[in-house]
């Protein structure tokens, strides 16, 4: 009977323990949280959420809407209502590989979903007639210079061989220029413009940015290769929508409309305070922009190290501008995307991306990245349909440094990340998946070691 009750005994305090570090597991170390709906916080979640068993994940998001950078407004279009992306758009298979992947994991995209169109391209003058260049359409070379195209041949290539060797080349865009056979009336007004349009800046700071970084926006193929294009029918904004839908229905909590005030790390447990509450977690994945993450850090004095390196991160402001006037644009031979440079200068002024190209239905519909006086003009005209200001980083040798503080700092805190596609350089959906798969692998390193 002794022996029965110490067997018993042991059993029991086995099963104690058990049953205290299941709870233990559930309860206190797998509680997740993401501030941020954007495409980084939504695909954190995918991540954490396929990798990591019995975890809470709550998603805090200070807006409304879900998606972030990706918005779809509705415009008024021949007596109907029509989803049309205000911000991020296009995207393409061999850049955007894991970001497409991602929404056909949930059934989000399919052959029918998505327009899909060429990306030509027209750089002009300001109020000139002809253009400085043209992309041909097709077969038809459209009355550009076989010089032109040759030398944007070359361009091309040399920037497709430039991302090819990664993150290795730390040339500026001057620098790498400056090596590339190919005439200064070209590089001043061609290549330089099609730069800045990338980024929305002026030439002169364009020459400072990292030229590895800007070609990964369109040199991620050889120009042999003809590339195709693809816009999502009900809008991005819309379809990240739908992707949050599902990660509800796993389980998965969304708080809109509420704003984190702070977070604060106290015995190795984050509280996270909002307007209504405080609520603690074991893993905090900051999805935001660096110096949003560091207003939120700013009453952690522990934390202040990550919170300094955050804020060394440079921005530049674009108007992201839906509207109606065609003056944007070189209509004799309609291209997708349209740069105006200044007819004295040849500084670039604004891009226009003609939606007519992607579908009809977007026929007479414009979007352009615009400045300040731009965004006047077109609402005084009348023209004026939606706009939305957007964030873009400027990666350029200070923003580089900032990033690798940022890696090296943020190791010694295992239960924090910082999401983004300005984390990996270039702002696009691609790079904010994969900095959400980042996350999650962190998240799970932490949940492994306990």
């Amino acid at each position: 009977m002794i022996n029965l009750k110490r067997l018993s005994l042991a059993l029991f305090s086995i099963l104690l323990l058990i049953n205290c570090s299941t709870l233990f597991s559930q309860n206190s170390t797998r509680r997740v949280a993401i501030i941020g709906s954007g495409t980084a916080g939504l695909s954190s979640a995918h991540y954490v959420l396929s990798n990591i068993s019995g975890v809470q994940i709550t998603v805090f998001e200070k807006e409304e809407d879900i998606g972030g950078n990706a918005s779809t407004v509705f415009i008024n279009q021949s007596n109907s209502k029509i989803p049309v992306d205000i911000g991020a758009q296009y995207f393409t298979d061999g850049a955007w590989d894991q970001f497409i992947n991602l929404l056909k994991s949930y059934q989000l995209i399919s052959d029918t979903s998505v327009y899909e169109f060429n990306a030509t391209l027209a750089i002009f003058n300001q109020g000139r007639t002809a253009t400085n260049f043209i992309s041909p359409k097709g077969l038809n070379k459209r009355g550009e210079k076989i010089a032109n195209l040759r030398q944007f041949y070359r361009f091309h290539k040399a920037a497709h061989q430039l991302y090819s060797k990664g993150e290795t080349s730390a040339s500026t865009v001057e620098n790498w220029l400056n090596s590339l056979k190919l005439s200064m009336e070209f590089k001043q007004n061609v290549a330089l413009p099609f730069l800045a349009n990338s980024i929305g800046v002026s030439i002169e700071k364009v020459k400072e940015l990292s030229a590895f970084e800007l070609v990964k926006v369109f040199a991620f193929r050889g120009p042999s290769n003809k590339q195709f294009f693809y816009v999502h029918k009900k809008g991005l904004g819309e379809t990240l929508n739908s992707l949050a839908d599902s990660l509800e229905k796993k389980g998965v909590v969304f708080k809109s409309s509420t704003l984190v005030k702070s977070v604060v790390l106290v015995d190795q447990t984050f509280k996270l305070t909002t307007e209504k509450s405080t609520e603690e977690f074991d893993f905090v994945i900051f999805a935001t922009h660096p110096d949003q993450a560091a207003e939120l850090l700013m009453k952690d004095e522990g934390l202040a190290v990550l919170r300094n390196v955050l804020l060394q991160f440079n921005y530049t402001k674009l108007n992201a501008v839906l509207h109606k006037d065609p003056s944007f644009i070189f209509r004799d031979k309609p291209s997708f995307l349209n740069i105006q440079t200044d007819s004295v200068t040849g500084e670039f002024l604004n891009s226009t991306q003609n939606l007519a190209l992607i579908s009809e239905q977007f026929d007479g519909i414009y979007k352009s990245w615009f400045s300040e006086k731009d965004l006047e003009y077109v609402m005084k005209n009348g023209t004026y349909l939606s706009s939305k200001s957007f964030y873009l980083p400027l990666v350029n040798e200070e923003y580089t440094d900032a990033l690798h503080d940022l890696y090296k700092n943020s190791s010694l805190f295992p239960n924090i990340f910082f999401a983004g596609s300005w984390s990996e350089g270039v702002d696009n959906q691609e790079n904010a998946v994969k900095s959400g798969e980042k996350a999650a692998l962190k998240c799970r390193k932490f949940f492994d070691r306990l």
